[in-house]
């Protein structure tokens, strides 16, 4: 799935909610290019969901990779047309790494959870996304 581009990236706060923990060792740029463009090179679930029925919770484990980004932030959204901005939408995990990976909380009374990655690259205000659609017991 390519990454959509996007034109300006915004500000704003945000809380390490939405269940998330990071974990890992994730790497950040120490310093990002300010002429290059922020994007996805990858995002994939490496671990997880179990879930026994179809209720309840597991986790989920998505790790990415960026190019000319310097943060990352992920959105656990209801559905992918539902997706915003993760940097200005409440509830959001981030800021993070601009490579690593993170655990959330995956609900298993649904089929699917979407996870909304936005990179962005705050030297020149680009950013990017990509909508991560995680089947129950993927």
């Amino acid at each position: 799935m390519p990454p959509s581009q996007g034109g300006g990236g915004g500000g704003g706060g945000g809380s390490n909610g939405s269940g998330g923990t990071k974990s890992g060792t994730p790497t950040r740029t120490p310093t990002t290019d300010a002429n290059q463009r922020a994007e996805v090179l990858s995002y994939q679930v490496t671990a997880g969901p179990t879930c026994a029925g179809s209720g309840g919770s597991s986790t989920v484990r998505l790790t990415w990779r960026t190019k000319g980004a310097d943060e990352a932030w992920i959105q656990t959204v209801p559905v992918a047309v539902a997706a915003g901005d993760p940097k200005t939408s409440p509830g959001s995990a981030g800021p993070l790494a601009a490579n690593g990976s993170v655990t959330l909380q995956f609900d298993c009374a649904g089929e699917n959870d979407y996870y909304n990655l936005g990179v962005y690259n705050r030297g020149n205000g680009t950013h990017a996304g990509v909508v991560l659609q995680v089947p129950r017991n993927a």
